[in-house]
């Protein structure tokens, strides 16, 4: 039963199997670190877009009290799938809803677009595996959906800037750039 319900969590199509029939332990273990990022790139923005539109309705919305101009919002990317088929996956917590998507394209070349619209980012390493015991958020933002995605130990994580603060006294490096097709070149040393 376990090996039937893991195998529903493969990511590329290919590698999935016809109806009734199961994947190998080995092609599942292939698949299964294929969807379990090690690394996401963490965009920092001046304010939420929303499918490349900056929501503007005349309305002031509550959570600008709190968070700094420059520092709005934050959403996550990832390398998913295998080498032949590079995608990328974009965890994005706007409010009252998370958008997850699938980018075509490498990871590279959608942090080099994101960065191109503005904003900072970090690369995090995550810990494969699961964390010890939860961690409880208080409040539904953006900064504390993605200290829960990278496994950040703090509650205390509610705005962008506290979260890219937190993490780059855990260790994250920020992005320079990303100038080749499918890579992202880290500031600092390797």
């Amino acid at each position: 039963m376990t090996e039937h319900m893991t195998s529903a969590r493969a990511t590329p199509a290919a590698a999935t199997p016809a109806p009734g029939k199961l994947l190998p332990p080995s092609e599942l273990a292939r698949l299964w670190a294929l969807s379990d990022p090690q690394l996401w790139i963490l965009i920092f923005k001046g304010d939420v877009v929303v499918g490349g539109v900056v929501p503007d309705d005349g309305r002031r919305r509550w959570w600008r009290l709190f968070t700094r101009p420059g520092w709005r919002h934050v959403l996550a990317l990832a390398a998913i799938g295998a080498e032949d088929r590079p995608l990328t996956m974009v965890v994005d917590p706007v409010a009252g809803r998370m958008l997850v998507r699938i980018d075509p394209r490498p990871l590279g070349d959608a942090v080099r677009d994101e960065l191109a619209a503005g904003g900072w980012a970090l690369a995090v390493p995550v810990p494969a595996g699961l964390a010890q015991a939860p961690v409880y958020r208080p409040i539904y933002t953006c900064a504390g959906v993605m200290a829960h995605l990278v496994g950040l130990r703090s509650w205390r994580v509610l705005t962008p800037r506290q979260l890219y603060r937190r993490l780059r006294r855990e260790g994250a490096r920020p992005i320079l750039s990303a100038p080749t097709p499918g890579g992202v070149e880290l500031k600092g040393e390797g």
